[in-house]
């Protein structure tokens, strides 16, 4: 009761007791000691309360606390148990959120939208004129017709100018698939011996010699031709490329 008569509240008269709050106010009643008015609730900014906390983990009393900060050592001790049960957001009122919250984005100026829209243009006609020399076709060129090798060669030279990002997304081409054709196209050329004997054989046939003639052609050659790694891909592949 000491406590209580000393202006404590019931609450901090009953952790100084070891005791209910319950308690405390039937022995209060029984005393005929009339318990301390209720304490103004006082507000405390998020930062404020981090700090109450950090110097009571740090070994000051409670009591001491919450009398500096004009509380209840309850609360501070209740701030602490929530701090590490819910984390730092369980102590922030809502416009302690809405102060730290980021400021909105501003919508995009009309410059802005243009800027987008010229360069988003720019993309489509750089990756239209590329589509067309690879091709090698009249404007009209469909982007579908190109292999993923191709696009990938197109969106390594689009991207020092456009972005990467922005050339996969024009080509409709998957980053994975991009790397691995620049892999693919760096790798040795397993026809590299049998390129300039095919385009002799094929110029010399005046274009008329298909991938069978043209083997056919050079297999007195020996060697080139019985050691690529598969003959008949070897030149449907190199055949194709200068039919």
């Amino acid at each position: 009761m000491e406590a209580v008569a000393a202006g404590f509240s019931l609450t901090e008269a009953a952790e100084l007791a070891g005791c209910s709050r319950t308690a405390v106010v039937n022995w209060a009643k029984a005393a005929g000691v009339a318990p301390p008015p209720r304490k103004k609730a006082v507000y405390l900014p998020f930062d404020r309360k981090m700090e109450l906390v950090a110097r009571l983990e740090a070994g000051e009393r409670a009591a001491d606390l919450a009398a500096e900060a004009g509380v209840t050592a309850a609360a501070v001790s209740g701030w602490r148990r929530r701090l590490r049960e819910e984390g730092a957001l369980s102590l922030m009122t809502d416009s302690d959120i809405a102060a730290r919250a980021p400021e909105p984005r501003e919508a995009p100026s009309e410059l802005e939208e243009l800027r987008a829209r010229c360069e988003e243009l720019e993309l489509r006609n750089a990756v239209l004129e590329g589509t067309i020399d690879i091709l090698k076709k009249d404007p009209g060129a469909d982007l579908s017709a190109l292999t993923a090798a191709e696009r990938a060669a197109l969106a390594d030279r689009l991207r020092g100018r456009f972005g990467l990002r922005a050339a996969l997304a024009a080509l409709s081409l998957p980053r994975s698939t991009f790397y691995d054709r620049l892999a693919a196209a760096s790798a040795p050329d397993p026809y590299a011996a049998l390129r300039p004997l095919v385009r002799a054989a094929f110029e010399a046939s005046g274009g008329a010699y298909g991938y069978r003639r043209v083997r056919a052609a050079l297999r007195p050659l020996g060697r080139p031709i019985t050691e690529a790694p598969d003959p008949v891909a070897a030149f449907e592949a190199i055949a194709a490329e200068l039919e």
